[in-house]
């Protein structure tokens, strides 16, 4: 699950990411004050090597194959240092079909048409990652503190919560979880932009919020493609068309 908190006017920027971590943090420009939020400790873990140990995990990751046996054995391997289990999860990651090792997803991923995913110049983002999260706050807790703790006039939230009905989760987010999460936004001080996938339950959760559908386009291998519809929701009003 994702937020984004930012700061205007002279204030300083602070922003919160909980959740589509990578594509939202790194993707932007930097600000001020930043934070990152995500129930899964593997994610925490993994941003926490890379932020102070990245020679390491870059070492750990080297010499490794994208291999179906390693990523056997690599699902319930126990005893791991924090920097093993941070390239176990990048492993996941990258071996998973579909890229859906972090949704606890256990396929192993190939293709008949492409190189492997996991491959040794793919460990140049790992320094990129280094640099970026220099400063940035790292939270792993309950989305309804982090909101509480950061929330004021001057803040952003970007949240992005498991799609309703579509995924399983290593934690499971139960519509008591969406009803909470609604009621958390609807209270804040400041502004929240939130995505999710557009179904009729989410539609009516957040009725009294701007409301925008979003087409994408889901490419499953480079040959499937799939037109689903996205919501993106708002408590301040959203350009007609978002792109």
């Amino acid at each position: 699950m994702g937020i984004l908190v930012v700061n205007k006017g002279n204030k300083r920027n602070c922003d919160v990411s909980n959740g589509l971590l990578p594509n939202v943090l790194f993707a932007k420009e930097p600000s001020e004050c930043e934070v990152i939020n995500d129930i899964n400790s593997d994610v925490i873990n993994l941003f926490r090597i890379i932020r102070w140990h990245p020679d390491e995990l870059f070492n750990e990751l080297a010499f490794i194959v994208h291999s179906r046996q390693d990523f056997m054995d690599y699902q319930k391997q126990p005893g791991l240092t924090d920097i093993q289990r941070a390239a176990r999860y990048w492993y996941k990651l990258k071996t998973t079909f579909g890229g859906q090792g972090c949704l606890g997803k256990n396929n192993f991923g190939f293709g008949t048409n492409r190189k492997a995913m996991l491959r040794r110049t793919g460990l140049d983002v790992i320094n990129e990652a280094h640099e970026r999260l220099d400063g940035v706050f790292i939270e792993n807790d309950d989305f309804e503190k982090v909101i509480k703790r950061y929330d004021r006039t001057h803040t952003v939230f970007f949240c992005d919560p498991p799609y309703w009905q579509l995924s399983s989760y290593d934690t499971p987010f139960t519509w008591q979880d969406h009803e909470r999460l609604e009621a958390a936004l609807r209270k804040v001080k400041g502004k929240f932009l939130l995505t999710i996938n557009g179904h009729d339950d989410i539609r009516r959760l957040y009725k009294k919020f701007c409301i925008r559908k979003v087409d994408v386009v889901y490419t499953i291998c480079k040959t499937e493609k799939q037109t689903v519809t996205e919501l993106v929701i708002a408590n301040f009003k959203l350009p007609s068309k978002l792109w």
